[in-house]
């Protein structure tokens, strides 16, 4: 009965999915793709917002259990509705805000690995990684603002851009958005 409810919960779970998908407010992490001005929203001036740019970013995951796997998507995305930018472009704002998106794709693989050096998984487990990683990544935003004094500090800017830029190359492997993984019982 528990297992029946996981999966039905998960066929809820990837209609909702292929529905974001499909929705153009939303841009999936890609190696090509970056965030432009055009992504977000203008605003000529703001007192709801305390920096210059915001770049709605998350992991979005998608799984289905198929006989003793779990088929699962996990990926990157910034949600252009809800981004927004306050004045003129700025090439170094731009730049910073990509690295929030580039953090939460960092996430994204560490998941992926997680799951990968798996031997199998469980719900509880399923669960219990997405809730610490997601937790993660708002802790790195919060750590990446306020170290860069979100971006206004150039020195701290440039290290953590070499920074994403390693964990990116450093996770390579685990840029594979789709993974399969064993069940197994709780």
């Amino acid at each position: 009965m528990i297992k029946s409810i996981h999966y039905i919960a998960l066929i809820v779970l990837s209609a909702y999915i292929s529905k974001i998908e499909q929705d153009e407010n939303y841009l999936f992490w890609d190696e090509r793709n970056e965030l432009t001005i055009n992504d977000f929203n203008h605003l000529k001036d703001s007192i709801d917002y305390l920096s210059d740019a915001t770049a709605k970013v998350g992991i979005f995951w998608d799984a289905n259990a198929k006989n003793d796997t779990l088929e699962c998507m996990i990926r990157a995305f910034a949600d252009v509705s809800q981004s927004v930018y306050i004045g003129f472009e700025s090439k170094r704002l731009l730049k910073h805000e990509n690295g929030h998106f580039d953090l939460a794709e960092i996430q994204a693989r560490k998941i992926r690995k997680i799951f990968l050096d798996s031997k199998c998984v469980t719900k509880s487990f399923v669960n219990g990684i997405f809730e610490t990683y997601l937790d993660s990544l708002h802790f790195f935003h919060e750590k990446y603002d306020n170290e860069t004094m979100m971006s206004m500090n150039e020195e701290a800017q440039n290290a953590w851009n070499k920074k994403i830029e390693m964990e990116l190359k450093e996770l390579e492997n685990y840029c594979d958005i789709m993974i399969l993984v064993p069940i197994c019982e709780e």
